[in-house]
C-alpha cells in the first residue's frame, strides 16, 4: 500500500525519479519500523508469561501461592503444548523419535525481525 501511494504521488507530481526512490525508502523503513512495534506490542499483552501472571494475579482476590502458580506455568505443559502448535501448525515435523524444522515461514520473519533489528538498533539483538 505505500509503494501504490508513493508511486501514484510520483505519477501525480512532476518529481525526479531519485526523489521517488527516496521517499520509498524512507516510507518503506517507517512502515516496516511501525510494523516490528505494533507486532511486538500485540504480542507482549498476549503471549508473556509474566504479563500473563501479573493478570491472574490481579484477578485472584486472595492472591496465588507459588505452588499455585507453578501449578498454572508447569514448564513440560508449556514446551508440550508448544510443541503441539507447532506440530499442527507445520512448523516442525517429528520423524523417526526428533524433531526438525517444517515450514520455513517462522525462519523468514526471524530473519525479517533480525534485519530490522539491525537496522533500527545497530546490533542483532537488544542484548548484543
Amino acid at each position: 500500500m505505500v509503494i501504490s501511494i508513493e508511486v501514484a504521488y510520483y505519477c501525480a507530481t512532476a518529481v525526479s525519479i531519485a526523489h521517488l526512490l527516496g521517499q520509498l525508502c524512507v516510507g518503506m523503513i517507517t512502515y516496516c519500523t511501525l510494523s516490528y512495534c505494533y507486532f511486538h506490542f500485540v504480542n507482549l499483552g498476549e503471549t508473556a508469561r509474566r504479563i500473563r501472571i501479573i493478570r491472574e494475579l490481579y484477578d485472584s482476590k486472595n492472591g496465588l501461592t507459588m505452588e499455585e502458580i507453578l501449578e498454572r506455568y508447569d514448564a513440560g505443559d508449556i514446551i508440550e503444548k508448544r510443541i503441539g502448535r507447532l506440530l499442527n501448525n507445520g512448523q516442525i515435523i517429528y520423524k523417526e523419535g526428533k524433531y526438525f524444522a517444517g515450514n520455513s515461514t517462522m525462519l523468514l520473519m526471524n530473519r525479517a525481525m533480525v534485519l530490522m533489528k539491525l537496522v533500527v538498533l545497530g546490533k542483532r539483538s537488544e542484548f548484543d
